[in-house]
């Protein structure tokens, strides 16, 4: 035989010479192919190994994972199944390895990746530095009495000082949008939604958001201050006054407030029979589920309307009126969803100052609302 041992770098077709020698020394020789077959899968050796978030994003190798794993006729090549991580992969994650040999025989095996990181758990707190006694929440400036800014300051319980970072919006009205504590100094009555994006030292990020409620109280020569006094009386509780800055915490002490919504949202409306429609005659009881408010009130020019209703409705309008009942404005027909905000803009400027009446009608129900306008 020209050859009789054969290995893996024999692996295929393998042609031999045999030759063959009689008793008189005569001979002859003949060729044969003989065909090596490499079955043998590799042996795969796996490590668990850690990495670290960083922008919120890790990538493996196969070859941090491997441990050696090996093959007589050599490898070829080293796969994962899973090779970049994210911050919602935070821990023990579970890949494989798979290995191929020169020959295509495979084999695969397992090892853990264990992803570290932290995702931020924001928290939005509100401060003044002007602690004078308005009766309104937290998180409500009055424009024209008490605080007229407020800081709002966002933590990251998660991570040490400093190692978070802040992204408010939107920015209007912020002293600074990269920073953990803004101040907001409103210029105009409004309801504001301030959202925060916090990123931890890892790159994770997640969401905080707080309301600030601006009203604007400033009447008069615009250094007054509108307060609704309580009256002592069922049918007309408040009436609203325009009084000097220091004449407002005695106002306060006697029951009175700096917004009609503190106290009622139900006002009754006042006559306006002679002047609806028939169908706008049935009587209907007051849903306490409907809001509906306004913000500036009292307001000089413009004033916005939001209503939401806890069911859907197909039929809804929302009008305004003046106090002999006369339809003023028509803001709003149509359908309403459950929940949603519906946001309206009433322009006063050429108005007369006065009460004024919102009245939202939907299929169930009627809710109204005093606007005051004062010029």
């Amino acid at each position: 035989m020209s050859k009789k041992t054969f290995d893996n770098s024999n692996v295929g077709a393998n042609t031999v010479t045999l030759t063959v020698t009689d008793t008189h020394g005569n001979v002859s020789s003949g060729t044969a192919t003989v065909t090596v077959v490499d079955n043998i899968a590799p042996v795969v050796l796996t490590k668990n190994i850690t990495v670290y978030l960083s922008g919120g994003q890790a990538t493996v190798t196969p070859n941090q994972v491997d441990n050696g794993s090996n093959d007589a006729s050599g490898i070829k090549s080293l796969s994962l199944n899973k090779t970049s991580f994210d911050c919602s992969m935070q821990g023990a994650n579970t890949v494989t390895l798979t290995v191929t040999d020169n020959n295509n025989n495979v084999s695969t095996g397992t090892a853990v990746v264990t992803v570290i990181g932290k995702t931020p758990t924001p928290a939005i707190t509100v401060s003044r530095t002007d602690n004078t006694n308005t009766g309104l929440s937290a998180n409500t400036i009055a424009l024209g009495y008490g605080a007229q800014k407020l800081t709002l300051t966002a933590s990251n319980a998660n991570s040490p000082a400093g190692a978070t970072t802040y992204a408010w919006s939107p920015a209007t009205g912020l002293s600074n949008a990269n920073i953990a504590n803004p101040v907001f100094t409103p210029t105009q009555a409004g309801v504001y939604i301030f959202n925060v994006l916090v990123t931890s030292e890892y790159g994770c990020q997640a969401t905080a958001s707080v309301t600030v409620n601006v009203i604007d109280v400033r009447c008069g020569d615009g250094v007054k201050v509108a307060v609704y006094n309580a009256t002592g009386s069922s049918t007309n509780p408040y009436v609203l006054q325009c009084v000097s800055p220091s004449a407002v915490p005695t106002k306060l002490a006697n029951g009175g407030t700096l917004s009609e919504g503190q106290t009622t949202t139900d006002i009754a409306a006042p006559a306006v029979t002679d002047v609806l429609a028939p169908s706008e005659l049935v009587v209907k009881a007051a849903d306490p589920q409907i809001t509906l408010k306004a913000y500036p009130n009292p307001f000089a020019q413009q004033t916005t309307v939001n209503f939401t209703v806890p069911v859907n409705d197909q039929k809804v309008s929302l009008d305004v009126y003046n106090i002999y009942g006369l339809l003023i404005s028509h803001l709003y027909s149509g359908k309403a969803e459950a929940g949603h905000d519906y946001s309206f803009a009433f322009d006063g400027t050429r108005l007369l100052p006065g009460v004024y009446m919102v009245r939202l009608n939907t299929s169930k129900a009627v809710k109204n609302f005093r606007l005051i306008l004062a010029k």
